[in-house]
């Protein structure tokens, strides 16, 4: 009779509580860019893992948690790239367009927060001085503020935590989570994170020294998420008071058009 050899059983590599949680959350960028928060479901992104849709329970509690968890994800990605002085690879450039591709409603991924007015979106606990100034399409994130006399200009996304001093116009930018922006500043076409600023007309990063210019925000501001008093001075300050204002702005060699 003849034995049979028994054949060695497959490995299996045992994948850690991490390494689930950053492939969770890499299928998830993908499914959420490719359908949106409600068309994207939470059993294809555990699939395509290899992942199982009670893991996603486990790690994010809610769709909505692992939706929050992504875009911090992706934007942390871009936060990696300010490490080396120079950024080499196009990432940046890209997270830079999928955050004006939002604002201009070209992918079905949408604004966080309120639409205070047709596309000027306000998340919980963002503060914007009455006599701060907002032109669509932007978005001001959780507990951030907009001091008075600021300018916010198209395509400019200002994430959680964040302050934008008095005087300082923003125009076509990311700001960061947890930056500070100092007085009478003049951004345009860049992405700020803490002390560095990275353009992208240019193609140059720099670290700013003086904390007055730009530094990390030292500490998260409070802010309560279902304050319905905080909610209507929000309102009451971005809507729209709108003072007059010339039809052309005049930023350096920059024109904005209202």
């Amino acid at each position: 009779m003849q034995r049979k050899t028994p054949t060695p059983n497959k490995v299996r590599l045992r994948r850690t509580r991490t390494d689930i949680r950053e492939a969770l959350l890499e299928s998830a960028l993908i499914e959420f860019g490719a359908k949106g928060f409600d068309g994207a479901s939470t059993r294809t992104i555990a699939s395509r893992v290899q992942a199982h849709q009670p893991q996603i329970n486990y790690h994010f509690e809610t769709k909505t948690a692992l939706w929050m968890a992504a875009v911090d994800h992706l934007f942390g990605l871009l936060r990696e790239a300010f490490d080396g002085v120079i950024p080499t690879t196009p990432t940046e450039v890209d997270v830079r367009r999928l955050a004006a591709d939002i604002l201009r409603r070209n992918c079905e991924t949408g604004a966080s927060g309120k639409q205070v007015r047709p596309g000027v979106w306000i998340d919980d606990g963002g503060e914007v001085h009455r006599r701060a100034r907002i032109v669509a399409p932007a978005y001001v994130g959780c507990a951030s503020k907009v001091k008075a006399d600021a300018l916010i200009t198209r395509f400019t996304d200002i994430e959680r935590n964040c302050c934008v001093d008095s005087g300082t116009v923003i125009e076509d930018s990311s700001i960061l989570a947890n930056t500070t922006i100092g007085i009478c500043l003049d951004l345009c076409h860049s992405i700020a994170s803490g002390n560095r600023l990275w353009n992208l007309e240019h193609d140059v990063a720099v670290a700013i020294v003086d904390p007055k210019v730009m530094r990390f925000t030292s500490a998260p501001r409070k802010w309560a998420a279902h304050s319905s008093e905080r909610n209507q001075r929000t309102e009451e300050a971005a809507v729209l008071q709108k003072p007059e204002m010339p039809q052309r702005w005049q930023i350096g060699n920059n024109t904005i058009q209202e």
